[in-house]
């Protein structure tokens, strides 16, 4: 079977709720949404939404930011399809957050302070940015967690504190405790870090994130790991040079038989950041316990010719010696990294248990090879009655 080229197009809907009532922001009062998966510094996905609305809702917005909420519902369109069938991306209630002032003049603005009422309705509409984060990530992730184990092995302890959640987990190097004391955490994310202290879940870093539709707890390593009902494990980005066809066609395309996507996007459309910085100050690191136990290793980092060598030393917690992995293999993780821009694609297919390969222009084909998804965002703007995305990823090679 050939591939098929795969072209999207969005709808979005937009409610603010405040008690029993809803109110309906319209699409066309949305000029832009973005939202941002950043895998290696956050925990969950954030949304910002630049829209112009009534000042009397964002007075209200603003007063009862404790109790109201919004709703947010996006849906795809494959647009080269002769049935085009609005699938639900996703559909969701966030708590929100604003950074603008209330309304300092509204007693003169509304009449007897009647907010239906406004005396001019020649301004009445103010564009703000609202942010978003989804009510149950966060009331998921954010709980007080401790307790004392005995005989416990590390997958049931980390299945006992996540049980609320859909957890995709890649297999971990297990152990048995024979007595662990976890004191009070108060988040999911910071039980995980401490657990990961006593003994390390992966060679590599994990990477941790609460996404919309199930939760990952995943290494480093690049190779992929699957959630039920997925086929797709490989994602190929392939840079092309601008004088070639490939690279302009929109979307994604879908092997069936191969179970691959390809984005194909032109060289001027990415950007390629190689660091060159850190091995003027080290290009070696050292663990020391405080047992006083020492492990030293090499990094796999844009060493210069004439450089010397120069060591890093960093404490190693709980004699966790394998910890020190983690350190060297976070640093190499930024030697590299990749950007590119691409529009109408499906993103949900980009998520961080999928294997990345990059085919790179031929001005960095050196730099081929396996590449860890660092950061996506969903940029999403009018294009008549739909919206288009553009989709700016972040991907970090993967040093040998």
């Amino acid at each position: 079977m050939a591939s098929v080229q795969q072209e999207y197009s969005y709808s979005v809907k937009l409610n603010y709720i405040s008690g029993n009532v809803s109110t309906e922001i319209r699409s066309e009062q949305i000029s832009q949404i973005l939202v941002d998966y950043d895998y290696d510094t956050k925990n969950m996905p954030v949304i910002y939404i630049t829209v112009k609305i009534d000042k009397a809702i964002m007075d209200d917005m603003l007063i009862n930011d404790h109790k109201n909420y919004v709703t947010l519902e996006i849906n795809k369109i494959l647009k080269n399809s002769t049935i085009q069938i609005p699938e639900v991306y996703f559909k969701e209630r966030f708590f929100y957050f604003m950074t603008q002032d209330p309304n300092y003049f509204r007693d003169i603005e509304y009449e007897n302070s009647d907010p239906n009422k406004p005396v001019s309705t020649s301004n009445s509409y103010r564009e703000i940015v609202i942010g978003l984060i989804k009510v149950d990530l966060l009331n998921i992730n954010k709980r007080t967690l401790f307790g004392i184990w005995n005989n416990a092995n590390l997958i049931n302890i980390i299945a006992y504190y996540t049980y609320q959640m859909p957890m995709l987990i890649e297999p971990i190097n297990n152990k048995i405790f024979s007595n662990l004391l976890i004191p009070p955490c108060t988040s999911v994310s910071q039980l995980l870090e401490y657990l990961n202290t006593m003994w390390c879940f992966y060679n590599t870093p994990y990477r941790y994130f609460v996404d919309f539709n199930r939760t990952y707890l995943v290494s480093s390593s690049g190779k992929a790991t699957l959630a039920k009902g997925e086929t797709v494990e490989s994602i190929i980005i392939k840079a092309t040079d601008t004088d070639t066809e490939e690279g302009k066609f929109q979307g994604q395309t879908y092997d069936a038989d191969e179970k691959v996507y390809t984005i194909s996007v032109e060289a001027n459309q990415t950007s390629i950041f190689i660091d060159k910085i850190t091995d003027k100050s080290f290009n070696y690191i050292a663990g020391v316990s405080v047992s006083g136990a020492t492990t030293e290793l090499p990094l796999s980092i844009n060493n210069s010719s004439l450089s010397t060598k120069k060591i890093k030393i960093e404490r190693i917690p709980n004699e966790n010696m394998n910890y020190i992995n983690h350190l060297k293999k976070n640093i190499e993780g930024h030697a590299v990294i990749l950007q590119v821009n691409k529009t109408d694609i499906d993103t949900s297919i980009l998520n961080i248990n999928k294997s990345y390969n990059v085919k790179n222009f031929k001005t960095y084909s050196g730099l081929d090879g396996q590449f860890l998804l660092s950061r996506k965002r969903e940029i999403y703007q009018h294009d008549g009655d739909v919206f288009i995305m553009n989709t700016i990823i972040n991907l970090r090679k993967i040093m040998s």
